[in-house]
């Protein structure tokens, strides 16, 4: 079972309180920082357009994320966890 987000953000600030930064092995691995976790909240499908309203986990944002992007595949469902770069994937 997936933690509340409230959950998520007391150990973020504990790990920050704490000075332990949990994307530090993952930037020592990979060379950049992990992208960020979402979980939707709210989908929209209108054809093969999806629109997405989704919560930042980590890092915990208070407002939410909106997105749009085209599969003709892939459909996403509330509750389902993703990660984004913050930026515009390219085509």
């Amino acid at each position: 079972m997936p933690r509340r987000r409230g959950a998520v953000v007391e150990i973020m600030q504990a790990a920050k309180t704490a000075e332990f930064d949990p994307g530090e092995s993952f930037r020592t691995k990979y060379g950049h920082s992990p992208l960020d976790l979402l979980v939707i909240r709210v989908v929209r499908r209108v054809g093969f357009e999806n629109f997405v309203e989704a919560m930042s986990i980590s890092p915990p944002l208070d407002e939410p994320v909106f997105l749009v992007f085209t599969s003709a595949k892939m459909v996403p469902l509330i509750g389902d966890y993703f990660s984004f770069n913050g930026s515009e994937a390219p085509g």
